[in-house]
């Protein structure tokens, strides 16, 4: 399994990874960080036989694009190349960044034909299917967290 989470910044990738190093056991996977234009900074953790990338893409305003950059990827990418699961993590600056995100996201995943059987709705995952590079259909499954839930602030 190929996964990756898109975060803010960088005490965001941080902590994720100090997360997920220190509670789940992941370990670093250096040779295996992703190059790609809309992430800052990206670190690589395997775990068994999955792979977790944490993108920090450098703000908030940078995440849709890095998704977008995702989606790219995945419609072109050969079985086993693509990413499996994408969580967008994001802090509840306001009111309405929920809804935004969402709205974002929606557009960018009919840009790119992805074929989604429920609504994004936050801390739901939710399942998308798309035809890669060869025609053949595949699986995406897709978590927004705006973090807190409740109400308005930030993640760190």
């Amino acid at each position: 399994m190929n996964s990756i989470i898109l975060c803010e910044g960088s005490s965001d990738f941080v902590l994720l990874q100090y997360y997920m190093r220190t509670v789940y056991g992941w370990t670093d996977e250096r040779t295996q960080n992703i190059r790609l234009d809309s992430i800052k900074r990206s670190r690589t953790l395997k775990k068994d036989e999955n792979l977790l990338t944490i993108g920090g893409c450098g703000g908030c305003s940078k995440i849709i694009p890095a998704f977008e950059k995702i989606l790219q990827r995945n419609s072109i990418s050969a079985v086993g190349e693509a990413f499996d699961k994408v969580v967008i993590i994001t802090d509840h600056d306001e009111v309405g960044t929920e809804e935004e995100f969402i709205k974002k996201i929606n557009t960018s995943v009919q840009k790119y034909q992805l074929m989604m059987k429920d609504d994004i709705k936050n801390n739901t995952w939710l399942s998308c299917e798309y035809q890669n590079g060869h025609g053949k259909k595949q699986i995406m499954e897709l978590l927004l967290l705006v973090i807190p839930f409740e109400d308005t602030g930030a993640i760190c």
